[in-house]
């Protein structure tokens, strides 16, 4: 089984493949949080006083609990982080920075365990165009299908061919 998530669902990918290693053949992380103090500096929802107290409803206070952000943070859990990975990101993305998946992607480049990456020049936080769309759902169906293989169900065995 593979864990994928969007955004915050990117984030709790991530934190899945951590926290059940042996659970998950690969992890993908579309627009995911990789490290929860940086939403706090590098965010659209950072510049006013409802998105911050929005923050610290979902984050935690950054002022407060640097070392709880860090803990719960896939970045500096990498050592845990041995399930093959995927992120699709935009580069333009201002709700979660593009630097969230490059600061991941750097050290897990370090370790020798090469992420796969699909950055999106010239795309926001949600890739909204259905031509980007196609790119990351195939490049995605691609990466599945690495970590995955071919699956058999039993109405796809049962299905009469053409």
């Amino acid at each position: 089984m593979c864990v994928l998530g969007t955004s915050h669902g990117g984030y709790s990918a991530l934190v899945s493949a951590i926290r059940w290693r042996d659970r998950f053949r690969c992890a993908v992380s579309v627009s995911g949080v990789t490290d929860r103090m940086l939403i706090f500096t590098a965010s659209d929802s950072a510049t006013t006083q409802a998105g911050r107290d929005g923050l610290i409803r979902w984050m935690g206070d950054s002022r407060c609990t640097e070392a709880a952000l860090r803990a719960a943070s896939p970045l500096y859990q990498m050592d845990k982080l041995t399930t093959p990975v995927m992120f699709v990101h935009g580069r333009h993305d201002v709700r979660v920075d593009f630097e969230h998946a490059c600061r991941l992607v750097r050290t897990l480049n370090i370790d020798r365990r090469t992420p796969v990456v699909q950055a999106f020049t010239d795309k926001v936080h949600d890739i909204a165009d259905h031509k980007a769309q196609a790119l990351a759902w195939n490049g995605i169906a691609s990466f599945l299908q690495k970590h995955l293989g071919v699956i058999s169900t039993p109405a796809a065995a049962a299905a009469p061919a053409l």
